[in-house]
């Protein structure tokens, strides 16, 4: 599956919305009875504050069950829109009626600046992801992407360990100039190839747990990095050659 069918899915799960035309998506009824539903709370709000203080004492709304299985389902209602900070408010915008321009995934994807995409069965990070004008922060760990490419623009942040990467190729990133971190541990690289030296920003990068093995190689590459703050090699094989934390220290 590509990213963006994982955030399509992502907004319809969690957002409340159902697609009914290509790339158009409207309410489910599930979401206009929980309208409903707190039209008639704020009503039996508005009945009990016109209750003298003895009745109002007497009158009990709701159950304790029916409180706690409400509590229940506004939990998984946050948990559900953790996938981004901005899911909440792009939630509450897709309940608002004058805010129809939400229709649109493309719409959506701009409205982005974080995104976590854990675990979602990512193989394919597609050029659809250049909709992503604003995104800051990524998080796709945990998928089966083998290629890193296409980051949109403005790409500050990217985590994507526990993959099966083996592949950047940086010269599709919109954002290879501007990117400050790379977490790409845990995956399979086996060289840092020419991409390494067309990210003159990067500050961090983790590249441990993965396949390289030619630590001479991999400390040239690294030597193009002039903004390099922290960088995580631990893991790899090159790390059973005695005194390769010395050698890179004393490289970079």
């Amino acid at each position: 599956v590509s990213l963006t069918a994982a955030l399509a899915r992502k907004v319809a799960a969690s957002v409340g919305h159902t697609q009914r035309a290509p790339g158009e998506w409207g309410l489910t009824s599930d979401l206009q009875t929980a309208n409903a539903n707190a039209r008639a709370a704020r009503d039996i709000e508005a009945f009990e504050q016109r209750l003298t203080p003895e009745l109002r004492d007497g009158f009990d709304s709701d159950s304790d069950d029916e409180r706690e299985d409400g509590a229940r389902k506004s939990a998984a209602t946050r948990a559900d829109l953790l996938w981004s900070d901005e899911a909440p408010e792009l939630d509450r915008l897709a309940q608002d009626k004058r805010t129809r321009a939400f229709g649109k995934l493309e719409t959506v994807q701009e409205f982005l600046r974080t995104l976590r995409l854990r675990s979602c069965g990512i193989a394919t990070l597609d050029s659809a992801m250049q909709h992503m004008a604003n995104l800051c922060e990524l998080d796709v760990s945990g998928n089966a992407l083998q290629t890193l490419e296409n980051l949109p623009p403005r790409m500050l942040s990217l985590q994507a360990y526990d993959n099966r990467i083996c592949r950047v190729r940086a010269s599709t990133w919109g954002c290879a100039a501007t990117i400050e971190h790379l977490g790409l541990g845990f995956n399979q690289l086996k060289t840092l190839e020419a991409w390494v030296n067309h990210l003159p920003s990067l500050v961090s990068l983790d590249v441990g747990f993965n396949e390289l093995d030619d630590l001479d190689a991999a400390l040239d590459r690294l030597k193009g990095l002039p903004a390099l703050r922290h960088l995580r090699l631990e893991g790899n094989p090159f790390c059973l050659v005695p005194g390769y934390r010395e050698r890179a220290l004393a490289a970079l």
